[in-house]
């Protein structure tokens, strides 16, 4: 089926139907990488399976719609903090309290760059609402690495939680 070149606001109401088939959604979504932000808020905010693809692409989606899509939906987290336009840190901190501490931690894991781990565990975990450094320590207990940079951007932490 030929595609007009142009994804408009009415199309992506008639896409977002459940009924809607995935690999026809998908494959008009994927020709406008910069689709309008009226289609994208339209898209996303249907419960259609064609929302994953949208969110793993590298589209440019207004930061403020990935956060409220990560409110909305926590199983679409790992796509919504590797797409390029998330404000990671507000994502995180959003969304932190109704995460566990491991899937907080492996979400910052899959974010730290080479070179920069003290920095961005810093940013991503330790300032973050409602995380408790003890959580995460006993959650990554068995990866001693991980544990390590978990308290490794506060020195004294693992012995002030210790006394605590």
């Amino acid at each position: 089926m030929l595609f007009e070149p142009d994804l408009s606001a009415s199309e992506a109401e008639l896409l977002r139907d459940a009924q809607s088939d995935v690999v026809e959604v998908q494959a008009r979504v994927a020709g406008h990488p910069a689709l309008s932000r009226q289609v994208i808020e339209v898209l996303l905010q249907s419960e259609h399976a064609v929302v994953p693809h949208i969110v793993a692409q590298n589209m440019e989606i207004p930061p403020d719609v990935l956060l409220r899509l990560a409110c909305r939906d926590t199983q679409l987290l790992d796509l919504v903090l590797m797409n390029p336009s998330c404000p990671l840190a507000l994502v995180l901190g959003q969304v932190a309290g109704s995460l566990p501490s491991w899937q907080i931690l492996r979400a910052a894991t899959l974010l730290v760059p080479e070179g920069d781990a003290t920095e961005r565990y810093d940013a991503l975990v330790f300032r973050m609402p409602d995380v408790q450094l003890a959580a995460i320590v006993d959650e990554v207990n068995a990866d001693r690495e991980v544990a390590m940079l978990a308290v490794n951007p506060f020195p004294g932490a693992l012995k002030s939680w210790r006394s605590a």
